[in-house]
């Protein structure tokens, strides 16, 4: 049967788009889309898993619906449910040179300051 770990939308000591703010929608589509691209060079889904693969995914909370990074996997399969349990322990701390160039595009001045002087 296919689940699902969550593991959110930025890097782990990165700030992230905030549900209800402006730009929400533009800045975490180009979050997710880079955390992925990252995840996907740490930590490939193994070819022998077709149900092994990263996913954006909503979810519903009182402000609307936000978006994570989820790693889905087939519970009766044990190399993708390795893989999937292995993600969570390999979500990157920072956004990588490319990450914050493309973050850059949908971010203000200060928020920029901010990405690089970390």
């Amino acid at each position: 049967m296919r689940d699902y770990i969550e593991l959110g939308s930025s890097p782990s000591g990165e700030d992230c788009a905030q549900l209800g703010t402006p730009g929400y929608y533009e800045r975490m589509t180009v979050e997710i889309g880079e955390l992925r691209r990252m995840m996907e060079l740490i930590h490939p889904a193994p070819d022998t898993c077709p149900s092994a693969r990263y996913v954006r995914k909503s979810f519903q909370h009182d402000f609307g619906t936000y978006y994570e990074l989820c790693a889905y996997f087939d519970d009766r399969d044990f190399v993708s449910i390795q893989w999937a349990l292995d993600t969570e322990e390999l979500v990157p701390e920072r956004w990588d040179d490319k990450a914050r160039q493309a973050l850059s595009a949908v971010l203000t001045i200060e928020e920029q300051a901010a990405l690089y002087h970390k």
